[in-house]
């Protein structure tokens, strides 16, 4: 797995022998002492395109439901039937 990340986010924890992988900065989106604005994983806020986002997709109020709404977002390989909490947003057209 880490080899072939093309991101790094799996790693192998040498001391425990274990492979590790991206927590979504938990440490982070649940630290009260954050202004809220700030509780967004590491990726989501160093991201220079915007491309990422991040919330609660079961708030229909929250920038992240209304992106999945307004554009269409959908679930890979929902046939599956994981329930997976990442939704992917198709390509922009060009203007």
């Amino acid at each position: 797995c880490s080899w072939a990340c093309p991101y790094g986010a799996r790693e192998i924890d040498e001391a425990r022998q274990v492979m590790t992988k991206c927590t979504l900065c938990v440490d982070r989106i649940t630290d009260t002492s954050l202004p809220e604005a700030e509780r967004k994983p590491a990726c989501v806020m160093a991201c220079p395109t915007n491309a990422r986002l991040f919330g609660d997709v079961h708030d229909p109020k929250s920038e992240v439901s209304q992106a999945i709404r307004e554009r269409d977002g959908y679930e890979l390989m929902p046939e599956w039937g994981t329930r997976p909490a990442n939704r992917y947003l198709p390509r922009r057209q060009a203007d």
